[in-house]
């Protein structure tokens, strides 16, 4: 059986980002209890710009203890921003229903406090989490999504530039 396309998905980045010189100082970084695949849960979506960021902020509180009152969209990715999975992880992942992700990406000013960050949930994902700046954040991605990690660190740097 063929994997059909990309799953769609969401994803969030959250920054802190200095109020003066509008550039990003620090991001959230979370590590998966499977590092191999490297992505955060999410869910197939067929949703507008507002619900996309309504899903957007549902999951974050799910998957970090996160709420949407501590966190300001900034902005999200004009558009869609697809990966494609190495070959050996296509039958791992997803049931071997698709080949990558279609992946829509949002920027959010954390202002709450670091205690807000709660990773022991229901349904664990992440092992670890920390603040790093946004040029480290690509030494550790898997090789297979470094273009769409610099693809969006660059769309979002013109954001708050």
């Amino acid at each position: 059986k063929t994997p059909e396309d990309r799953k769609q998905a969401l994803l969030k980045v959250l920054a802190s980002v200095n109020r003066s010189t509008h550039m990003v100082q620090q991001l959230l970084t979370l590590s998966r209890m499977d590092p191999e695949t490297s992505t955060l849960k999410l869910d197939t979506i067929d949703l507008g710009r507002l619900a996309a960021e309504v899903a957007a902020l549902r999951e974050l509180e799910e998957e970090t203890g996160i709420p949407a009152s501590a966190v300001e969209v900034i902005t999200q990715t004009d558009d869609w921003i697809p990966y494609d999975l190495p070959h050996y992880l296509v039958p791992k992942l997803w049931n071997g229903r698709f080949r990558g992700q279609k992946q829509k990406w949002f920027l959010m000013r954390f202002t709450g406090s670091d205690d807000l960050v709660n990773i022991q949930t229901a349904e664990p994902e992440f092992s670890a989490w920390q603040w790093l700046p946004p040029e480290k954040l690509l030494d550790l991605i898997v090789p297979f999504k470094r273009d769409t990690y610099e693809h969006v660190i660059k769309e979002f740097q013109k954001s708050v530039a």
